[in-house]
């Protein structure tokens, strides 16, 4: 699970690195899992790639596929 967690970092930005809703969002909100759900409201809530990671309730890996995901699926923007 630690491999796959540094893998899956490699795709994420610094973790000082700002997260934003993307606007207009094209993408629909009842297509998200749960743990997408809970790491989108947290990237909204603290605003930094690092503060998700660290606050999240989910696992490192669940946390780190969650974020990864909503990135590449234009939920968040990073900047």
């Amino acid at each position: 699970q630690i491999d796959e967690v540094r893998r899956l970092e490699s795709d994420l930005p610094p973790r000082h690195t700002g997260l934003q809703l993307t606007t207009p969002l094209q993408a629909r909100l009842r297509e998200l899992q749960p743990v997408e759900l809970d790491v989108l409201q947290l990237a909204l809530n603290l605003g930094t790639v690092g503060t998700v990671l660290d606050h999240s309730s989910a696992t490192d890996l669940d946390t780190t596929q969650a974020l990864v995901s909503l990135l590449q699926r234009d939920y968040l923007h990073a900047g």
